[in-house]
């Protein structure tokens, strides 16, 4: 076997671990291949949620939804680039668009009429953080849509829950609107997930296999027939006439 496919083996391996959620494996097998000095290909899905356990999915959407409602912004976001595909949300204005309301909505939650639980230092470091991640996706392409122009001035303003342009923001209804489209982000993000190359190469071998069986046993009856027919015919031909026999 040439070290090329050897590799190639290596990585559908590693994709296939990845998929199915074995994290530590995944990472004591990338360790094994960089002392070997493997060329090792990314992984297309980074540490994306693959398994195809719907409760697990289930369990982690309720738990990313709960640091939503909770305000809080580190373990929402640790979750978020552990599940979902940064090269997803990046190739996607809509999607980058989502992550930016995102971080809007962290970046007011202490401050917000409503919130019992005021907390200034949180408040500013959610604030700040906002800010770092404007800077962090310039050039980037995002919707210029009308919820979000008006966001890119909310870090540089003293006060904002009493400033006019952000009413709707400190509405009741903002943070509802924007749970529910990451509800759903959440839904079809961890519906529509890739087979591993691993996966499709078995069916792929298994459906060719089926069709070839199914036309060798279709020979096989056309064989049989033709065998038949010749026969026939054969003890037809040698058959003498009546007349012969008189």
């Amino acid at each position: 076997m040439s070290q090329s496919i050897d590799f190639r083996i290596n990585d559908f391996v590693t994709e296939y671990l990845d998929y199915k959620g074995f994290n530590d494996t995944v990472g004591i097998f990338l360790k094994e291949r960089k002392t070997r000095q493997e060329p090792i290909q990314q992984l297309t899905n980074g540490n994306h949620l693959q398994d195809t356990d719907h409760e697990k999915c289930q369990i982690i959407k309720n738990e990313m939804l709960k640091y939503f409602d909770d305000g809080n912004r580190e373990e929402f976001f640790r979750l978020w680039l552990k599940h979902i595909p940064a090269n997803i949300i990046d190739s996607d204005p809509s999607l980058k668009s989502l992550e930016f309301l995102l971080y809007a909505h962290f970046s007011i939650y202490y401050l917000r009429p409503n919130n019992r639980n005021k907390n200034e230092q949180a408040a500013k470091e959610n604030m700040q953080e906002f800010k770092t991640y404007m800077e962090s996706i310039k050039g980037q392409a995002i919707s210029q849509t009308s919820e979000i122009l008006p966001l890119f001035a909310l870090p540089f303003v003293t006060s904002p829950d009493k400033h006019a342009s952000f009413q709707e923001l400190f509405s009741n209804e903002w943070p509802v609107q924007i749970r529910k489209k990451v509800s759903n982000f959440f839904d079809w993000i961890f519906s529509n997930r890739p087979l591993p190359r691993l996966v499709e190469l078995l069916q792929n071998g298994e459906r060719a296999h089926s069709s070839f069986t199914k036309r060798v046993s279709t020979v096989d009856v056309i064989d049989d027939k033709s065998f038949i027919i010749f026969v026939r015919c054969s003890i037809s031909v040698r058959q003498p006439s009546k007349s012969q026999l008189i």
